[in-house]
């Protein structure tokens, strides 16, 4: 393996399995897809029928936003909370998100909260075990190869306007003139 083929492996996680290992409808995904509330940084929709991948932090986004607005949540507080988990550098077992209603912050390890609003205040918590959530991902994650994706995706477009090509009806020339 090549140096520029190491860095196109990933490791990520088919559409399918992230709405699953949230619990949500494939339509609910796909709408926060096309309204920009959730994106998918390996692989996005590039015509009819590609399925989406996502990293397994990406995957760990989506099942916050849904524990989130199930509970009540604002959408600015789930931006809220999508940004601290972006910017979260590692997500390990023991990482919580917390959430009293108003506050969104981060428990790392130190066990320490970062506040979105008011750092180190200490707060009513609903806890959402992104951590676990995080490795139960990286463990349902695949390793894959974003150069070969696009290299079956074009084989595969290839072959359909072949098998589209080959099943026109062949027209004969006419041999009746017309007048």
């Amino acid at each position: 393996m090549t140096q520029g083929d190491a860095a196109n492996l990933r490791q990520g996680l088919p559409s399918h399995k992230v709405w699953r290992m949230a619990g949500m409808p494939p339509s609910t995904l796909n709408y926060w897809v096309q309204t920009g509330l959730v994106s998918p940084s390996l692989r996005k929709k590039e015509g009819r029928r590609v399925e989406y991948w996502w990293t397994p932090k990406e995957a760990v986004v989506v099942c916050t936003i849904r524990e989130l607005r199930q509970a009540g949540a604002t959408l600015g507080q789930v931006r809220k909370a999508k940004r601290l988990i972006e910017q979260c550098p590692a997500l390990s077992e023991t990482t919580y998100l917390h959430w009293d209603g108003r506050q969104i912050g981060i428990e790392e390890d130190a066990g320490q909260v970062t506040s979105t609003t008011q750092p180190g205040q200490l707060m009513f918590r609903f806890d959402l075990p992104i951590g676990r959530w995080y490795n139960d991902a990286a463990e349902e994650a695949e390793v894959v190869d974003i150069a070969e994706l696009r290299d079956r995706r074009r084989a595969r477009d290839l072959a359909r306007r072949l098998r589209v090509r080959e099943s026109l009806p062949v027209r004969e020339a006419s041999t009746r003139r017309m007048t």
